[in-house]
């Protein structure tokens, strides 16, 4: 009903609620409907946004994907997240969102080990011993959300949503990224490991050689590359070789404080030419 005491005709086919901010009730919907594995059911759900304070109808489609998780979709706005649910049904991670941290009995110990560690490792600004060497990476501290688009044989590509995060660390003197694609709210256990990023890149200023040394890893694909990374006029640019002795070279161009172009590109004749094999597009959170 309305504020009028009149009834709202629109939610007549409104079985579920909605409410943001909280991931428990998709708890219900994902309980109630109790879909076996691979099935998907669409229903329509009383959406209540609590910042907006708006009330208003929306389809949503929920599928079992298995192994505890749910793939959830907002069919009006677009929106699709991988909803992670225990034993019971009950949610535990809505990636980027909303996760459930330990059980109560240790909660505590385990915020406080968390701590221990971040507050050793992240810093909240670079050494001084760096100087002016520490502007090369500085202007990308913080979060970014990234279209990486990966080119692939027979002229054929592929493109994701991802993540890359930026800190400090280590008193200053280094930093330390840790970059995601697919970003977390579209993984699940069975995304391709077809150019699937869940990785982390050290960076840090060798004053031997007066550059940048960087080590990418990435467990998802066994990934291990070594890099040097120097400024050359407006851009950044890194080079190293991979096990096959070919140049690999990684630039940030088009920088500004709140976007950058990142170019991947392999050069397997010494360097006379290089192949594009990916690019990102990273825009500031």
């Amino acid at each position: 009903m309305n504020e009028k005491g009149e009834l709202l005709s629109n939610f007549n086919e409104c079985a579920d609620i909605d409410i943001s901010l909280t991931p428990f009730t998709n708890t219900l919907p994902i309980n109630r409907l109790n879909l076996s594995e691979g099935s998907s059911k669409e229903i329509n759900v009383i959406y209540i946004d609590l910042p907006k304070a708006q009330c208003k109808p929306v389809k949503q489609r929920y599928t079992n994907l298995g192994n505890g998780f749910y793939k959830y979709e907002n069919l009006d706005s677009g929106f699709t997240s991988s909803i992670e649910v225990d034993e019971n049904g009950y949610v535990i991670n809505y990636p980027g969102i909303w996760h459930r941290v330990f059980p109560a009995d240790n909660l505590k110990t385990k915020l406080h080990e968390q701590e221990v560690f971040s507050s050793a490792l992240i810093s909240d600004k670079p050494s001084s011993e760096l100087g002016e060497n520490a502007k090369l990476y500085d202007w990308l501290i913080g979060s970014w959300n990234v279209t990486a688009i990966d080119y692939l044989d027979n002229d054929d590509k592929l493109q994701t949503e991802g993540e890359w995060h930026f800190s400090w660390i280590l008193e200053g003197r280094a930093v330390q990224d840790v970059w995601i694609a697919p970003k977390r709210s579209e993984r699940t256990p069975s995304s391709s490991r077809k150019r699937n990023r869940y990785g982390s890149t050290l960076r840090f200023y060798d004053s031997s050689i007066q550059a940048w040394r960087i080590q990418w890893i990435n467990p998802v694909s066994g990934a291990l590359d070594h890099l040097i990374a120097k400024k050359v006029g407006n851009d950044i640019i890194h080079e190293g070789k991979d096990n096959d002795g070919n140049i690999m070279r990684w630039s940030f161009t088009e920088i500004t404080n709140n976007s950058f172009h990142w170019k991947g590109e392999r050069s397997n004749d010494g360097g006379k030419t290089f192949k594009l094999e990916a690019e990102f597009f990273g825009k500031r959170k």
